[in-house]
């Protein structure tokens, strides 16, 4: 028996069309990937193992590009977020209280008049505002404590100098008003 009446293809004829339309479906994709390519990339590539080539070399150029990016970007964050943030409250007769952030971490420093505040109670309100300490020295003179902390920013998001500066200063408040409470 012959074909019949062109409405039953065979399995090879229906194995080239296949081949053919999966081909044309090739050429369409490869030309939209070569159009998305910059020219240096594409700049007398012919086969498409060429184009995928310089594909992947391009797409391995933009990653290094997005971690760079990404890197200047946590660094502009950081300086953005440690610019012009130093406060202090000088005073002959308030504690003084200092948080800057400088490149290289967060300095605090407070001077306090002597029993206002405990170094571990320091600690772990910079502990709670999202630094890591580094170092920690107190040291007592003419019946002042004088604390100088050095942390790091442990997570950049969880971090507001702001909100630290203010808890110090709450528990320095604290600290006066326990202190004037025990000598009424």
């Amino acid at each position: 028996m012959g074909k019949n009446s062109g409405t039953i293809m065979s399995s090879k004829d229906i194995h080239k069309f296949v081949e053919r339309r999966r081909r044309r479906d090739m050429k369409t994709l490869f030309s939209a990937l070569r159009s998305l390519l910059p020219e240096e990339y594409v700049m007398g590539t012919c086969s498409t193992v060429e184009q995928l080539s310089e594909s992947a070399n391009y797409i391995n150029h933009l990653h290094e590009k997005i971690k760079k990016l990404t890197q200047t970007r946590q660094e502009m964050r950081k300086e953005k977020l440690c610019r012009n943030l130093s406060f202090s409250v000088p005073s002959e007769t308030c504690p003084i209280v200092r948080v800057s952030c400088h490149d290289w971490g967060v300095l605090v420093s407070t001077n306090t008049p002597k029993c206002q505040i405990v170094l571990s109670d320091l600690l772990l309100v910079l502990g709670n505002s999202g630094l890591d300490i580094v170092s920690a020295v107190a040291c007592v003179m003419n019946d002042k404590v004088f604390h100088t902390i050095h942390a790091k920013i442990g997570e950049l998001h969880s971090f507001d100098i702001k909100t630290s500066y203010q808890s110090i200063w709450n528990l320095v408040g604290k600290k006066t008003s326990d202190a004037k409470g025990l000598h009424k």
